[in-house]
């Protein structure tokens, strides 16, 4: 109806649109779709147009179903709520590959999609390319990476997890490109190709953005109490007995060590102490991988300047 007057067109030619409920069915049977995805809550559609591909003699295509994203909280992701975490924010602070990874794995499973998720997602991300490398030809089908990457998987990426990273940036409490870097090659004790660098480059920004957007806001630092203090020089003197070169396994012994000396009923206190002296936070990383990445000389430093 056009201006109180009735008028009559082709429904053919794309001159007119089908209600929503149909325009699935209408789209396989033009186009004769073989496969189609859709998310949990389409599920009712894709039965309703199944139905109705079945009553005019059309195939209905494949299908898989996915589940939804959840939040931080476990809840429905949501537009009007904001809880959500788009793909724009992702590729602010992760790599494009940690995402395609992330989105790959488990399509079945409800999955918490939230800041958290991105270091996690590099580290994953690297371990699969690094694991990869020396498997035959069959076993690599198999990689999430093959199918990421269209059966060109690169060779080389990042030479640092991005967990360790962040813990070497907030530990440094530093955005400087140059000192950061400095600090990765000591840790990696090798010398890096001109792609390992470019990788080192790009990795160190999002680290630096991370750190920026959801650590730094929220460190909050505090002094030992005596019995902390006690325990700290203790550890101090620990380290001060090995040797240069340390693994982060034995740095981790020395932790336990000392915390079970000192805190003998309570352990965690000793492990939450330290991450509030040292990081600011509650939590933090294994301090024997942290330890490691550092060196010993810095570590020693860190300890000193807590309990003077």
């Amino acid at each position: 109806k056009d201006k109180n007057q009735y008028k009559e067109t082709l429904v053919t030619g794309g001159n007119c649109k089908l209600q929503w409920k149909v325009d699935w069915a209408m789209r396989w049977s033009a186009l004769n779709i073989d496969y189609e995805m859709n998310g949990k809550d389409l599920i009712p559609s894709f039965q309703l147009s199944s139905q109705i591909a079945n009553f005019i003699n059309k195939k209905v295509p494949s299908n898989m179903t996915y589940e939804l994203f959840l939040d931080d909280k476990g809840e429905k992701i949501s537009k009007s709520k904001g809880n959500g975490l788009s793909i724009d924010e992702w590729l602010d602070y992760g790599s494009s590959d940690s995402l395609s990874l992330f989105m790959y794995n488990n399509p079945r499973r409800a999955k918490r999609l939230y800041f958290d998720c991105i270091p996690k997602s590099m580290d994953d991300y690297r371990k699969l390319l690094n694991s990869i490398q020396n498997q035959d030809p069959i076993k690599k089908l198999e990689s999430p990476l093959w199918h990421i990457h269209q059966k060109k998987i690169p060779s080389t990426t990042y030479p640092i997890d991005f967990t360790n990273l962040l813990n070497l940036v907030t530990a440094l409490n530093t955005t400087s490109n140059r000192t950061i870097k400095d600090f990765v090659r000591i840790y990696l004790k090798e010398k890096l190709s001109v792609q390992d660098e470019q990788e080192l480059d790009k990795i160190i920004l999002l680290a630096i953005k991370y750190y920026k957007k959801f650590i730094l806001p929220h460190i909050n630092k505090r002094k030992p109490d005596i019995e902390e203090k006690k325990a700290i020089e203790k550890l101090l003197q620990e380290i001060k007995k090995l040797k240069d070169e340390v693994s982060s396994e034995d740095y981790q012994n020395i932790v336990y060590k000392v915390g079970k000396e000192v805190f003998p009923n309570d352990l965690r206190k000793w492990f939450i102490s330290l991450y509030q002296i040292l990081f600011g936070s509650n939590s933090g990383p294994r301090l024997g991988s942290f330890f490691n990445v550092y060196g010993k000389k810095n570590v020693l430093f860190l300890l000193e300047e807590t309990v003077k």
